[in-house]
């Protein structure tokens, strides 16, 4: 079982949406609502029951580049686990 996410991102914005920094210790900010922005870009979770590959099984000096030869992707999927996905990569 696992979970694939490329990115999380949270940003204070103003009113329209656009990313600000807001200084609440200025007596002028301490009022004012507090807007936030949550940006999540594929994340998915999987869960494969006969999984057979395993990374600690790999010399530690190849575990990066089988790493990143394991989540090749497709529009957000691992394409080794297309198949087997609960949650769709969002």
């Amino acid at each position: 079982m696992g979970i694939t996410l490329n990115s999380i991102n949270f940003h204070t914005t103003n009113e329209g949406g656009d990313k600000m920094y807001i200084d609440r210790t200025q007596k002028e900010n301490k009022g004012k609502p507090m807007f936030k922005l949550l940006n999540i870009d594929s994340f998915g979770v999987y869960y494969k029951t006969s999984e057979t590959l395993f990374v600690l099984k790999q010399p530690e000096a190849e575990q990066g580049a089988y790493m990143k030869s394991t989540f090749e992707s497709s529009e957000g999927k691992i394409l080794l686990y297309l198949n087997d996905y609960l949650l769709d990569p969002i």
